[in-house]
Formats: structure tokens, C-alpha cells, sequence
């Protein structure tokens, strides 16, 4: 039978305690059941155990920058934590002042109860029970960086350090990512967004979440635009700082081109990224609540996207005094900057690479993720259902093409081809092209041999008795006989076409219609901005680059708010054309009360094919909210009519 002193796991019924002290289920004289404490008492000097807090709820964590103070509060009447099995209340706030030096900072309550802070790392199975990191700067001390570290009492202390050696922080689920168009150098293209997400480090779990206005723990904006401060090492040894949160995950030259983190002799600098050159920036999941998505600065650049894919690895970051081993990374995104970019970043997204389950340490390498990051690529053929590069021009290969996209005369069949293709002569059998050295006959259906004879531009080919010849453009008589030896068609009245006053009633083409296109909203839309985002876009495929392009855009929204002025603007191919305003009137959830606006716009000199046309809007000022509701309230719309014409 178990004497007092006799381990008893924590948890046990008071039946199960019976059996462990005394068969007839009550405690022999002089002994006593033990307790959840007098377990704890009995197992700490073998184990150190346990050591940490029972949960996180029962405190919160603060810190103020100006006093360096950090404070760990009750939520309740009081807390507990444990320190190798010893039970530590407090019933107070408990609170100490980090010394004024730049580093990592390491806050803990040790083995005697008291909360303190050192730079020097804690030791596992000391019996400290961790509580928060600070990264603290004296040049920058409102760019501090927090972490949460209060680990529970499940976990032993060798566990945690073995996990905290081993496997870091991990990737659980979620921080899908989306938003951005890759090779687009609109503004709204170079942002992205991410769903909610988990992260665990060792025993903790981090679920981060959106909020518009973020207000608890581990709540940040995270959908399209998601706003992330930027992480940058500066001046001599490199020490951290961030900027703060905004919609766009990098830092540029003002009104230029982007910036990447350069270090030279050990001072670290901001440079900007040469003309078309390539950056990467990283985005990590942190355990620092009060903003736990950032983005890491790139620390190099580039000359093509292929050697960004190559130069830019995990293991080439340089993290200096942040606590790395707790933030898992998500991306790599990287940019192309150029002056020729349209958007005011200057930036476009070129390659997003997702490392969400790859298990890193700081200074690994990461697995490919890309085809163009394996290796032996240039050994052998491993893709045989395909031509090699080797086999153009080449025997049995394939034909090239010159800069005219035609395949060059040098390459083509030089042996003569068999002429009189028709029904009076054999098909010819020869394997080879006819060339542009010699004629052919074309035979007529009834047996006749037409003559092919020059013609001039702007002529159609007509019969002409035995020949075939150039003839003027087909135009159509309104009235009367056909014109010997002039082409008829009797044409229908419609777009682009005008009849004669006089003079025979010719019916001629002139500058009609091409082509039209229509584009309206059909959902539900609102906004708080007051930087432009798009609210309807569509794509053109214009049919010629002589045409013009009329657009004729319209639009009517309500605020929430009296007066709030609502602006809109055209963008077509990423360049803003013309705008309007509304000033909007609070709806009372009617939608009818929302004003109009509309613009017509005639634009000449676009090239034909895919053209992008996006209507965008924003407020003029916040603390309103804007919308345009075409799916519940049959007042309010947006649309864009296209319509191709003759210039």
C-alpha cells in the first residue's frame, strides 16, 4: 500500500485513490489522500515538472513602449502558473522594465515566483515559465516585436525543447492566398489577401483571423488588400525594424521603383532595385499577437526571375536577433520593378511559392517548389514526347522561323514540284512545296483555264473572261440594273451604311459599327476606401487597331452616410482616362436614394486585341461607407457599353 510521499497521477477518481491507498477505499491512519498540488510536490524533484501556466485565458499581455514596461495582468481575480511543480497565485498585475539595449529580450517568471526580464536566452528545465519575447530597438522604440510564449503544463520541458530544437513553428491549416494577377503592373494587382490560419508552436496555437478593425489577439486585416508591416535590418550589425501596416506587402523609392534590404561591410541599407531587376520579399505567420502576418524584406536582387528563383532560398536569409525558430513561413512573392510600370508601386507580381508545409529550419534550404528550381534539367531527355531545342533546323528535326515569323527560304524543299494540279493533268507526286518561281493554271469546275494575271492593292479578284483580274471594292446600286462589267450585291440598310442623297443611290460603307460589348455589375458591392479599387471590369478583344473604342459607363451608388462625395474613374489597359463624382445620400437600407453618374469616352489609337477596361471607385474621405447593390435593390448599378467603330 502507497505511503504518503507516493506519486499519484493527476486526474485520478476518488475511487481510483482508494485503490492506490487502501483496499477497503479509506485512507490507513495517519495518511491522507493526496491532492493535484501533493502530486505535483512529490513528482517535481524527479521530473522539474510541472512548469507553465494552466491556460492563457486567465491573463493578458501588454507592453508600453515609452516606459519599456511589460505587464502581465489577471483577467480575473487571479492567476496561476507553475515552476517545477511549485504553485505560484498572483493577484495582481505583475510588471518589469526591459533595460534600454537592443536585442532580444526574454521575459519569464523564475523558479522563485518573480516576473524579470534577460537578454540572455532561457534554459529549458530551469524551472522558468516562459511568458513573452521583446525585440527592442533604441534608435526605432516604437518598432518593438513581440512574441507569445505561455507555454501550458502538459508539455515536458525536454518535449518543448526538443520541439523547439527540432521543429519550430508549424503550418496547421488555412492562409489561402489570392488577389494578386501575375505579370500585371496595376496597383490592385500587386496586392494580395489571405483566409484565416493556424500556426502552432509547440504546445501553443495560434489561430490568426481577419478583422477590419483588429482589436483582439492575433487579429489582423488579412483580406484583398491584407496590410502587413515590412520587416528591415538598418545601419551597422543590422538591427530589426518594421514599417507599418500597409496594403502593399514591400517598400519603394519614393514614386520609384522597389526596394530591397542591401548589406555591405555589415551595414545594412535600403537600395533601390535596378530597372527591371527582380526582389523577393517573404511573408511569415509569427507569434507576435498584436500583428503575427509580416512581410521580410528581400536582401538581394536580381537580373532575371530564373536567378531570383535560385538566388533567393530560406537559407539565405540573414535574421539577425529575430526569433526565427518561432514564425513559419508562408511565401516567397516576387517582384519585378520597372519605370515603365503603370501602377504607382512601379511593381509587378512575376512568382508567389508556397512553403506552408515545408518543415524549414533557419539557414535550410527548402525543397523545389518550381520546375525550374530541379535539378538536372539539361541532362538527358527526360520529356521524349517532345522536340529538342538541338533538332530545330536539323535533319528530321523541325523548321525555325525568321524574325518575320516565316519559316527561312533555306530550309525550304529546292527540288522542282510537279505543276498542272487539275482535272486534265495527274496530281502531282512530289514531296517537296511549290515555290514563287514559277505560275499555275486554275480550272474551272466546267473545264475552262483561268489565267492569273497581276493584281494591284485594294483590288478584289473577278472574272474576266478567260482571266482572273484585280477589280475595284463591291458597292451596291439601290435601284436599277447592274452596271456591265461592275460587281452588284443588294445589301440590307443597317449600322455603317449611308445611301446617296442623288446621283445613283450607291450605298457605300463609311465609319460603322464593328463590334459592341456589355459589361454590368450583378451583385452586391460596398466600400470604405478612399484609394481606388475596382467595382466593374471586363475585357475587350478590339477587332482592329484602326477602329475606335466608344465607352459609355454609368453608374449610381449610396453612402451611409449624407454628403459623402463618391468618385469614379475609367481605366482601360491600366491608364486612369476619365472620371466623375456623385455625392451620396444616406440610403435608410432603401437604395433609393443613390445618385448618378455617367461618362462617355471615344479612344483612338489602341492596338487590336485583348484590351482590359476597369471601372474603379472610392470615397473621397473615410469613416463612410459606399455601395452599389444591383442584386437587392433595383436602383442602384454599374455597367460599361463598348462599342467598336470606323475611326
Amino acid at each position: 500500500m502507497p505511503t504518503l510521499g507516493t506519486p499519484i497521477p493527476i486526474g485520478v477518481t476518488i475511487d481510483e485513490k482508494a485503490a492506490l491507498q487502501g483496499s477497503e477505499g479509506t485512507p490507513d491512519a495517519g495518511n491522507r489522500y493526496l491532492t493535484e498540488d501533493d502530486a505535483r510536490a512529490n513528482s517535481a524533484p524527479l521530473t522539474a515538472e510541472p512548469t507553465g501556466f494552466p491556460n492563457i485565458t486567465d491573463t493578458a499581455l501588454s507592453f508600453v513602449s515609452a516606459t519599456r514596461t511589460f505587464t502581465i495582468t489577471p483577467t480575473g481575480a487571479s492567476f496561476d502558473f507553475y515552476s517545477k511543480g511549485t504553485k505560484y497565485t498572483k493577484s495582481s498585475a505583475q510588471s518589469v522594465v526591459i533595460p534600454n539595449t537592443t536585442g532580444l529580450h526574454f521575459v519569464y517568471f523564475d523558479a522563485s515566483g518573480t516576473l524579470v526580464s534577460s537578454l540572455v536566452p532561457w534554459s529549458f528545465g530551469a524551472g522558468l515559465a516562459f511568458v513573452a519575447t521583446v525585440y527592442w530597438n533604441t534608435a526605432a522604440t516604437s518598432e518593438y516585436v513581440l512574441g507569445e510564449e505561455r507555454h501550458g503544463l502538459v508539455m515536458d520541458w525536454r518535449t518543448h525543447q526538443y520541439l523547439h530544437e527540432t521543429r519550430n513553428t508549424v503550418y496547421v491549416s488555412g492562409f489561402a492566398i489570392s488577389g494578386y494577377v501575375l505579370d500585371s503592373d496595376t496597383d490592385a494587382d500587386v496586392q494580395f489577401g489571405l483566409t484565416n490560419g493556424q500556426i502552432d508552436d509547440e504546445d501553443l496555437r495560434h489561430l490568426i483571423t481577419h478583422a477590419a478593425a483588429p482589436s483582439n489577439p492575433f487579429e489582423q486585416v488579412l483580406t484583398d488588400p491584407c496590410y502587413l508591416p515590412v520587416y528591415y535590418r538598418d545601419g551597422a550589425g543590422g538591427v530589426w525594424r518594421h514599417d507599418s501596416a500597409t496594403a502593399f506587402p514591400f517598400k519603394n523609392t519614393a514614386a520609384g521603383r522597389i526596394n530591397f534590404n542591401a548589406e555591405s561591410g555589415g551595414t545594412w541599407s535600403q537600395q533601390q532595385v535596378a530597372n527591371n531587376n527582380y526582389v523577393a520579399y517573404w511573408v511569415f505567420a509569427t507569434n507576435d499577437w498584436t500583428a503575427p502576418i509580416v512581410s521580410i524584406q528581400g536582401q538581394r536582387e536580381d537580373n532575371t526571375l530564373a536567378d531570383a528563383r535560385a538566388n533567393n532560398g530560406y537559407e539565405t536569409l540573414q535574421f539577425g536577433g529575430l526569433p526565427s525558430t518561432e514564425w513559419k513561413l508562408l511565401f516567397r512573392v516576387i517582384y519585378q520593378t520597372g519605370n515603365g510600370f503603370a501602377g504607382t508601386r512601379k511593381a509587378k507580381v512575376e512568382g508567389v511559392d508556397d512553403f506552408r508545409t515545408a518543415q524549414l529550419q533557419p539557414g535550410q534550404a527548402a525543397a523545389a517548389t518550381a520546375h525550374s528550381s530541379l535539378t538536372g534539367l539539361a541532362i538527358g531527355d527526360d520529356h521524349p514526347q517532345y522536340q529538342l531545342r538541338a533538332e530545330k533546323s536539323a535533319a528530321s528535326g523541325y523548321a525555325s522561323l525568321d524574325g518575320t515569323t516565316k519559316v527561312p527560304i533555306a530550309e525550304l524543299p529546292t527540288a522542282a514540284p510537279t505543276q498542272g494540279i487539275g482535272a486534265a493533268n495527274s496530281e502531282g507526286t512530289a514531296t517537296t512545296v511549290p515555290r514563287s518561281d514559277h505560275d499555275h493554271l486554275i480550272r474551272e469546275s466546267g473545264g475552262q483555264d483561268l489565267s492569273m494575271g497581276a493584281v494591284a492593292d485594294t483590288k478584289f479578284l473577278a472574272r474576266n473572261g478567260t482571266a482572273i483580274a484585280g477589280t475595284d471594292p463591291i458597292t451596291a446600286k439601290s435601284a436599277g440594273a447592274p452596271v456591265a462589267n461592275t460587281p452588284h450585291a443588294s445589301i440590307n440598310f443597317k449600322d455603317g451604311l449611308s445611301a446617296e442623297d442623288a446621283g445613283g443611290g450607291q450605298v457605300d460603307v463609311v465609319g460603322g459599327l464593328v463590334k459592341t460589348d456589355f459589361a454590368e455589375r450583378t451583385t452586391d458591392a460596398s466600400y470604405t476606401g478612399t484609394t481606388f479599387t475596382s467595382l466593374l471590369s471586363m475585357t475587350y478583344t478590339k477587332v482592329r487597331a484602326d477602329t475606335a473604342l466608344i465607352i459609355h459607363v454609368t453608374a449610381v451608388a449610396s453612402t451611409a452616410n449624407n454628403d459623402r462625395a463618391v468618385r469614379f474613374q475609367l481605366v482601360v489597359d491600366s491608364v486612369a482616362r476619365r472620371g466623375f463624382s456623385i455625392v451620396g445620400k444616406d440610403d435608410n437600407g432603401q437604395g433609393e436614394r443613390g445618385n448618378t453618374g455617367a461618362l462617355v469616352i471615344k479612344l483612338t489609337g489602341l492596338a487590336a486585341g485583348s484590351r482590359s477596361i476597369d471601372l474603379q471607385w472610392r470615397l473621397d474621405a473615410p469613416l463612410s461607407t459606399v455601395y452599389c447593390r444591383p442584386g437587392t435593390q433595383i436602383n442602384e448599378h454599374a455597367s460599361i457599353l463598348v462599342s467598336e467603330v470606323n475611326a
